[in-house]
């Protein structure tokens, strides 16, 4: 081997591919990348509005401390969604994988959530004539098409 020297030849072609912003991966890792971030935005918004408030901020990190147990399933799906769209749009076989682990995951916590009656959010200034109506008790930050009715 003497004699011989290592050249590293860059092909900056294969380095900087166009990203697949309407390839079927991408279009379908958009959808729980926009489900998850609506969640996820939806609990920083309640979480900051907690704060905002001069009554709730002395039990704020009660709350959220409580709370980020619901959360974290919800942080967790939005950034392997994330994580899946960026894999879509470099054309990777791998973001179908990950979609997968986010669809098994999205059950499975799901369904956690509901066996356990782990709701994320509880409602008790409506009245007693809404109750009667058939107004929702809880209510799911992640899970809306679960409080439309769906699937029951």
């Amino acid at each position: 081997m003497r004699g011989y020297l290592a050249v590293t030849v860059l092909n900056y072609t294969a380095s900087r591919q166009r990203l697949n912003w309407f390839g079927y991966s991408s279009l379908v890792a958009a959808v729980p990348l926009i489900h998850f971030a609506l969640s996820v935005g939806l609990w920083l918004m309640a979480w900051g509005a907690a704060l905002l408030n001069p009554w709730l901020r002395p039990r704020f990190f009660d709350e959220v401390s409580r709370d980020f147990l619901f959360f974290a399933p919800a942080l967790c799906l939005f950034v392997l969604s994330a994580a899946a769209y960026w894999l879509a749009l470099k054309r990777r076989r791998a973001a179908w994988r990950v979609l997968l682990i986010i669809g098994l995951s999205a059950v499975a916590f799901f369904w956690t959530d509901i066996h356990f009656q782990r709701y994320q959010l509880s409602v008790f200034i409506a009245t007693e004539e809404y109750w009667n109506n058939g107004g929702k008790a809880r209510v799911y930050f992640t899970w809306w098409w679960y409080n439309d009715l769906w699937f029951r």
